[in-house]
């Protein structure tokens, strides 16, 4: 008991608090953002791949094709895809919704939707582990 009061009254006395306060702070500082930059690295190269791949001409051939029509024709489900007469209901409302206003808020073609579209759902994947 007496020898580890000792070693601690030893540790103690050897901290010199001015000196560590700053050391202490930046390797805090140091350690929040490099990962921060790392993470910001990663996503940017990811991002600009995927800029790059669509760039040349790539087009998703499913999904994000009907929903880029479903919003500019402003047509039914029924005239846009070939389904059952029981399905009536508009299955993506919102996802359509945010389309839509981007088209009418930016009078964009339908690549641009496209590529819209795309790229912030990239942007909402990537995003939820930061």
């Amino acid at each position: 008991m007496l020898r580890f009061g000792l070693k601690m009254a030893e540790s103690i006395q050897d901290v010199n608090p001015e000196k560590d306060s700053g050391k202490q702070v930046a390797d805090g500082i140091r350690a929040r953002i490099v990962p921060l930059l790392v993470l910001i690295l990663c996503l940017a190269t990811l991002l600009i791949g995927s800029l790059r791949i669509i760039g040349r001409g790539f087009e998703p051939y499913d999904d994000a094709l009907r929903h880029v029509a479903k919003v500019v024709s402003g047509k039914a489900w029924t005239d846009i895809l070939v389904i059952r007469p029981e399905i009536t209901m508009d299955s993506h409302p919102g996802w359509h919704a945010i389309l839509d206003a981007f088209q009418k808020l930016t009078l964009a073609e339908p690549d641009d939707i496209l590529v819209f579209s795309i790229l912030l759902l990239f942007l909402l994947f990537a995003s939820i582990p930061v």
